[in-house]
């Protein structure tokens, strides 16, 4: 048997020699000789990290020499697409050796910088997600005939990481006295990436027409889906002695108030460059109480 599969192997190869050189076609030649052209194909996409600048990404290709000598990758020529548009072009030249009817595994990785995307792809700023094809050319080099190319294409999609948001709600005036008022402030937190996030610590500062109104630190876990939208009600007694009689008079007109809410928060998600990641926010605008 083992004779067998070796003049086999020597019978392969002077075929090969015969009709390389006989052969202007080499694609006739290997019909002749009965060779197959090995296949690639891109078997898997891992996302190796992110961030909000960037992304890793890792494809495997999957090559695969359906003949009984060996033959040789010489490297792989790439592009990458972003919503058909071409953003990345390049080589890979490491050399790898595939076994006789066996299958190798090739790794390429990629670094994708979401400004370089956003600047050179139309209509992509609100996204949070890039469609992305990558297409590779295998360089496959066969006994005695060179190299040869052989293509491989994958098409899937990467999330873009976007900041939380935090911001003010609505005040809800639950009681209103000669002295003092209780009032309900509504924190609205919005998460508006395509993965889900936790915010811990989140600690703000609430000011109202240039006075400290509320100051705080939340100690539980806020678990937000994907596009999610969660809210934070905390309840607050004013002193009118203290804050004066215009903000008595402002809420019980229910007056816009002008406001400023300022703090910090920590992110957890499930990417694996995206882990216990301090935010500082700000916002600052204009809101009506509302009396129940």
């Amino acid at each position: 048997m083992l004779e067998r599969v070796k003049m086999k192997k020597l019978m392969f190869g002077f075929v090969v020699l015969i009709l390389s050189t006989a052969c202007s076609n080499l694609d006739q030649a290997m019909q002749l000789a009965n060779i197959d052209k090995p296949t690639v194909s891109v078997s898997d996409t891992r996302i190796t990290g992110i961030s909000f600048d960037q992304a890793k990404l890792e494809f495997t290709l999957d090559v695969n020499n359906p003949n009984p000598i060996p033959v040789q990758l010489a490297g792989l020529d790439y592009n990458f697409l972003v919503n058909g548009q071409q953003l990345l072009a390049g080589e890979q030249r490491e050399g790898v050796k595939i076994a006789a009817n066996q299958t190798s595994q090739v790794k390429l990785p990629l670094v994708l910088k979401f400004a370089d995307i956003f600047e050179s792809v139309k209509n992509l700023s609100n996204s949070k997600t890039l469609d992305y094809s990558i297409k590779t050319d295998a360089l496959i080099d066969l006994p005695l005939m060179g190299i040869t190319r052989v293509p491989a294409e994958k098409t899937g999609q990467v999330p873009v990481p976007q900041l939380p948001k935090i911001s003010l709600g609505g005040i809800n005036i639950k009681s209103l006295g000669l002295t003092g008022a209780d009032v309900e402030i509504g924190l609205n937190l919005n998460n508006p990436n395509a993965f889900g996030i936790d915010i811990r610590d989140l600690g703000y500062d609430l000011i109202i027409n240039g006075k400290h109104w509320l100051k705080s630190q939340e100690t539980k876990t806020i678990s937000l889906a994907e596009s999610a939208t969660s809210q934070v009600n905390v309840p607050l007694h004013l002193n009118f002695l203290d804050m004066g009689r215009t903000l008595a008079e402002m809420l019980s007109k229910q007056n816009p108030l002008e406001y400023q809410l300022v703090g910090n928060m920590n992110m957890d998600t499930s990417l694996p460059m995206l882990k216990n990641i301090a935010l500082p926010f700000r916002e600052a605008g204009s809101i009506s109480p509302q009396r129940e």
